[in-house]
């Protein structure tokens, strides 16, 4: 049977619920791949279907150099816990993507003590690091010249999180003019696709999901609300006294007796809506709008999460899985974060 170029899922006429299908005899891409390289759209949602355990045993046993693909704009979502026990004995090079979308002022040595900070925090040990996409440097040489350092005589394997950019560098890498399914939508890649490069063998690998991430609770029409197609603009809200900010009906954030210059900075798609208003308005805010003003939303009738933090002063980003992240400068008593049940927040030291 015939893969298709896009996904690897296997092409098949017989249904089109399933992965694969093409009504097309002659097709080299299944029909979803091609509705969404030529129209950005999508007409089944494969994103809850594929094996993790699967994708990550399969890996396992390949004696293969790993490319671990990591989003910086989704950073703490990309993270892979026991990244080194799945990958025992094998070289690690983390390529970071979409450096494109965080604004300039993060400088390479700040980037660098960060990554190395978080990496340091997760327990994950790294060969190398090759940040890409920034200021017109794709970082593929660096790139090509982990791979001629670590790979050697082996395969490798690129992986990592659902629509971390793994079928992107791909694409750059290889120079396809038509290769790999790349979009927004979670789950593009359906099957470990084999590629051929430079006397290397290459296998792209389904995206690793993260089902506490809003991009796979949230319906396929609303994730351009969410994921970011152009650089961040942060969006800086001064606070004093008690201020709440809404993150369209996703995430709230309550910052209580705020003082000392404290401010709020989001960093997210421009299309995501912000509300900023009183702390004492905040609940009415909600039952009288939420699904409406405040949208998107991951469920009509949501079990909310309240979670409570203490700052100390210190800079914070307060980072929800698929979204973005709210980072808080200065002093108040306590912020307080509400969020949808099954999607995670993390609270870090301010990347920027």
């Amino acid at each position: 049977m015939k893969q298709c170029k896009g996904c690897g899922a296997y092409l098949q006429s017989e249904s089109k619920d399933l992965p694969g299908y093409t009504p097309k005899e002659d097709a080299i891409y299944c029909q979803r791949c091609f509705r969404i390289q030529h129209y950005d759209d999508v007409t089944v949602s494969y994103s809850t279907k594929m094996d993790t355990t699967q994708i990550l045993k399969t890996i396992a046993d390949m004696d293969a150099l790993v490319l671990w693909v990591v989003d910086l704009f989704d950073f703490e979502a990309s993270m892979i816990e026991g990244m080194n026990r799945h990958c025992a004995g094998k070289d690690i090079v983390m390529v970071v993507t979409k450096r494109d979308l965080l604004p300039d002022t993060l400088s390479e040595n700040k980037l660098k003590d960060f990554l190395l900070g978080r990496l340091k925090e997760y327990g994950i040990v790294v060969n190398g690091i090759v940040v890409t996409g920034h200021q017109g440097k794709d970082g593929i040489g660096e790139l090509i010249r982990a791979i001629e350092m670590y790979a050697k005589n082996k395969e490798i394997v690129v992986m990592g999180t659902a629509n971390a950019g793994k079928s992107s560098i791909l694409n750059t890498l290889l120079r396809l003019d038509q290769g790999l399914t790349m979009s927004r939508y979670p789950g593009t890649t359906l099957g470990f696709t084999k590629l051929e490069w430079n006397g290397y063998t290459i296998y792209d690998s389904p995206g690793i999901h993260k089902y506490d991430s809003a991009i796979f609770l949230l319906d396929d029409h609303e994730l351009k609300y969410v994921i970011p197609s152009s650089t961040l603009r942060p969006v800086v809200y001064q606070l004093y006294g008690d201020q709440s900010l809404a993150l369209g009906g996703l995430m709230r954030v309550d910052a209580v007796n705020c003082r000392d210059n404290a401010s709020m900075t989001v960093y997210a798609s421009r299309r995501l809506p912000l509300h900023r208003g009183k702390v004492e308005n905040a609940d009415h805010l909600w039952e009288s709008h939420y699904n409406e003003l405040l949208s998107p939303t991951i469920d009509l009738y949501p079990d909310f999460v309240k979670e409570r933090i203490y700052t100390k002063g210190r800079a914070t980003d307060i980072c929800m899985y698929g979204v973005g992240w709210v980072c808080f400068k200065g002093s108040c008593d306590y912020i307080d974060i509400r969020y949808p049940k099954g999607v995670k927040v993390k609270v870090r030291k301010a990347m920027l």
